[in-house]
């Protein structure tokens, strides 16, 4: 956390004396040096795809299976930063969660997205263990951990939109409407 703490500083510090040729070019090393290089489209939208490929990947490299279906357009009524907000809090939570099922054959995160005149919607779904259900971080540190679903709520209360969770028949499903 602390080295990407220090490259957003630096970014900005870049920024700040206006030197766009220098933030692309360290923004490319980054990426580089990352192995960000290989980028997957989801969803026609750079920032989701961006969030969505690294999260994929994490899941993929768990062992976990992902299924994504779904369009958005390139621009949306929602800021990035709200739909990246959204997406990796969801997806990082439907990963830990897969990863606690012992059948590796339940492993698996639906993901659907799209936009229906000016609304965008978003539905991620895990499987989960009956035994295992609880909205609460199972994590020591509950000071820095934990957060994410508040995260969640906020960015879509910014819209006036839906946040719905529910667990059914095995099934934990997490559907925004903005």
């Amino acid at each position: 956390i602390f080295l990407l703490q220090f490259h957003i500083f630096f970014i900005h510090c870049i920024a700040l004396l206006q030197e766009t040729g220098k933030i692309k070019d360290y923004l490319e090393t980054i990426m580089d040096e990352s192995a960000i290089y290989a980028f997957r489209k989801y969803t026609n939208n750079w920032a989701v795809d961006a969030v969505l490929h690294s999260l994929v990947s994490e899941a993929e490299s768990r062992k976990i299976q992902v299924d994504f279906q779904g369009h958005l357009p390139k621009k949306t009524k929602v800021e990035d930063y709200d739909l990246c907000t959204i997406i990796y809090n969801l997806m990082k939570n439907a990963t830990e969660a897969s990863e606690q099922i012992e059948d590796a054959s339940r492993r698996i995160i639906q993901i659907e997205m799209g936009a229906y005149d000016l609304q965008v919607y978003i539905l991620i779904k895990n499987q989960v263990d009956n035994s295992n259900v609880s909205l609460l971080t199972a994590k020591e540190d509950k000071k820095n951990h934990g957060l994410g679903l508040g995260n969640v709520k906020r960015a879509v209360e910014k819209y006036n939109g839906c946040f719905h969770v529910e667990f059914e028949d095995g099934w934990f499903s997490a559907e925004v409407s903005i």
